[in-house]
């Protein structure tokens, strides 16, 4: 993403600042409890009190948060005897509700966090996950280290769109690079530490990602993969890297590759400490962005090599899979759109058997997105999804906004 996309971006989520009424509500409390302490007790305990009102002062009144908020409405129904019924029926449903935040501590140590509540497919009840909190510390432009649990830095469009709906082209993120409760065969979160930068030689710009995390598990019932959020159940740690590269005589055209290895087991609900899948596992990356409106054009292709270690020790197995996606907004209105997947696994990987299963399955969309306002979107699309043994039309709508 050039220098340009990024400040537009950022200018496009500037948040609420809880200002004035914060600090005056503050530094009202700070003299309540500063009288208090210094005039009843001793002056030791004074000064520790002063040290931890001084830190006080840091970190609530110069942190305070750039608050958004995003959602979305969706509807899907199909015309095909072969779809399945729910979207027979033609269901409404709502999307996630995102709570986006953003606070710079000081001027080398940010906070962002991002809460998510949504309803399951088939939930009459809102669950909520805490999609991403991670606190950062900048060093300079070419050195960002940062920890907690994030959205896994693998190619271009993890890294540039999260959960609002209304920062993309399409109703939903392509079907390799889904979150892990949507059946995502990516690895999409992590819990860990990692480190980003960028460098600007005279060619250009080179950005990189690097880090250690705690790897995510299979679970086999519910045919998705889980994150690994306060244990690990193996001893193993993933590692991951990207590298991207912007020419300069290539005008805002990226390239860039990235790799993930990482030991996946499988667990069944009824025995959640015994694996029953073990794949050592490298996902090999490759992609090629423009994303600078009117024009955006984004191609992912990602290679995921499973060794079994279980059910047949020591087979290899490569499973795949790729999108294209385009799109031209005209006169900031009017955004058609289009994207091909396809997606790869080949027969008898646990991995991709556990989440995917084993036929391959191919979707074409063709969208179009009218903006409302610059925070508000409706998108319209159709898709042809076939995966070997049914093909069936998809229609679909969507509502989505930032406020």
């Amino acid at each position: 993403m050039s220098h340009t996309q990024s400040h537009d971006r950022k200018k496009h989520l500037g948040g609420r600042n809880s200002g004035n009424s914060l600090n005056n509500h503050v530094h009202s409390l700070l003299r309540e409890i500063h009288m208090k302490h210094f005039s009843q007790y001793s002056l030791l305990r004074g000064l520790c009190c002063g040290i931890l009102l001084f830190v006080f002062y840091s970190v609530v009144l110069h942190a305070q948060p750039q608050l958004n908020y995003f959602m979305n409405i969706n509807y899907f129904t199909s015309p095909s005897e072969m779809a399945p019924l729910t979207l027979k029926r033609g269901t409404f449903a709502l999307g996630q509700f995102d709570l986006f935040a953003t606070s710079n501590i000081n001027d080398r140590i940010d906070v962002l966090s991002e809460l998510v509540f949504e309803a399951g497919e088939g939930s009459s009840e809102i669950g909520v996950d805490l999609e991403r909190i991670e606190i950062g510390y900048a060093f300079s432009d070419w050195l960002n280290i940062r920890m907690g649990r994030f959205h896994t830095p693998l190619g271009y469009y993890a890294n540039a769109f999260h959960h609002g709906r209304i920062m993309e082209s399409a109703i939903d993120r392509p079907m390799l690079l889904e979150f892990e409760d949507a059946g995502g065969l990516i690895p999409a979160h992590a819990v860990g530490i990692w480190g980003r930068g960028q460098v600007f030689p005279t060619f250009g710009v080179l950005k990189y990602n690097a880090g250690v995390v705690t790897g995510e598990k299979i679970s086999v019932d519910e045919h998705s993969l889980a994150i690994n959020l306060n244990t690990d159940d193996n001893t193993n740690k993933a590692i991951f890297a990207s590298l991207a590269v912007e020419p300069t005589v290539l005008n805002n055209i990226g390239i860039g590759g990235s790799l993930y290895n990482s030991i996946v087991n499988g667990y069944n609900l009824s025995a959640p400490d015994t694996a029953i899948i073990e794949v050592n596992q490298t996902i090999i990356g490759g992609n090629l962005y423009y994303d600078e409106l009117p024009l955006q054009l984004i191609a992912e292709y990602y290679a995921m090599l499973n060794k079994d270690h279980i059910v047949q020790p020591s087979k290899n197995y490569a499973s795949s899979g790729y999108f294209v996606q385009c799109a031209y907004e005209f006169e900031k209105k009017y955004r058609p759109y289009f994207r091909l997947e396809h997606i790869m696994p080949e027969y008898g990987d646990p991995y991709t058997t556990a989440l995917f299963g084993t036929n391959e399955l191919t979707q074409w969309t063709v969208g179009f997105r009218y903006n409302l306002a610059a925070e508000s979107a409706i998108k319209v699309e159709a898709r042809s999804h076939s995966d070997g043994n049914t093909s069936f039309a998809i229609f679909g709508a969507q509502w989505s906004f930032l406020f």
